[in-house]
């Protein structure tokens, strides 16, 4: 059963920004200083607001975040979702990362960024490895702890090694069906932010891209957009467009979910994707299908014409 809370069981002590807005809260009831708790309001038939918290679901439960989600209620005619996580989860996890605006004695100060630590990565094999990775460098990543530039390269932390697995077995049948993925590795290792206790994770390491952005996501970067800011050729002889359109029908043959990447004229890989997640099923021994990927093609497709 769950526990049952009401709104003024809480103060608001901050603001993540990020999903359409979220109260992170101090629960009066000192007792329950274990648990870390947050909530979302929802206007009535707000789609918006509806996709916003579908997606801080999502992040709550991973990377080692693991919470639980709350009846929802209803004060001041909006419906409200109570989300709390365990304190060692949330500590462990990109969510304590997240930028927030303080509501501490009734002034919002806005956390800046750099204030956040740095992060340590130390190698598991391959003898005494350290690459330190900058908190005022950090890009923001839906999943795991953050992402890097370091060289010619992405390096994406993840703070556990809980969805390690599952990853690797994804890129791995991508890469068998010619996904354009700049070239992915996987490194374990230890994850040490400032000066907190290390925990056991990974990188994910792939080449660096700083072509056309895209994704699915609300609001969208639409692929066409993309193709037409990289001056992508029309022609259907061209190679680059030829490379693009595979890359395209890769994405189809695995079903690729949550379709995001980076269009570059001139790169090896004119089209590269990221976050990698197949529609793999391993009781039919099939993929799913795609529609992200399908209007890929159909764009990619449409955009060409014969020379």
């Amino acid at each position: 059963m769950f526990d049952e809370y009401h709104h003024h069981d809480f103060d608001v002590v901050s603001t993540v920004n990020k999903f359409g807005g979220v109260e992170e809260l101090s629960p009066k009831d000192k007792s329950l200083n274990h648990t870390r708790f947050f909530r979302k309001s929802l206007k009535p038939g707000d789609e918006g607001e509806f996709a916003a918290l579908i997606e801080f679901q999502g992040y709550i439960m991973k990377d080692g975040c693991h919470g639980t989600i709350h009846p929802t209620y209803e004060h001041d005619g909006l419906k409200w979702v109570l989300m709390s996580v365990p304190t060692e989860n949330f500590e462990a996890s990109a969510m304590s990362m997240l930028p927030r605006a303080s509501h501490t004695r009734g002034v919002s100060t806005i956390i800046s960024e750099l204030s956040m630590p740095d992060v340590t990565f130390v190698y598991n094999s391959g003898g005494p490895k350290t690459q330190t990775l900058l908190a005022a460098d950090m890009i923001r990543s839906n999943e795991g702890l953050g992402i890097w530039h370091v060289g010619n390269y992405a390096w994406k932390i993840y703070t556990t090694t809980n969805q390690l697995q599952k990853l690797i077995s994804d890129y791995q049948r991508a890469d068998t069906q010619g996904l354009p993925m700049g070239k992915p590795r996987f490194v374990q290792g230890s994850v040490q932010q400032g000066t907190a206790r290390p925990s056991q994770g990974f990188a994910l390491i792939a080449n660096w891209v700083d072509g056309s952005p895209f994704n699915f996501q609300t609001p969208p970067r639409p692929f066409a957009d993309a193709l037409r800011a990289q001056g992508i050729s029309h022609s259907r002889s061209d190679m680059y467009y030829k490379r693009i359109k595979g890359g395209c029908q890769s994405a189809v043959n695995i079903g690729l979910q949550d379709c995001q990447g980076f269009v570059k004229q001139g790169a090896s890989e004119p089209l590269m994707f990221i976050d990698v997640h197949t529609s793999w099923n391993p009781l039919t021994g099939k993929y799913g299908f795609s529609q992200q990927a399908t209007d890929m093609v159909d764009a990619i497709t449409n955009w060409g014409v014969n020379t």
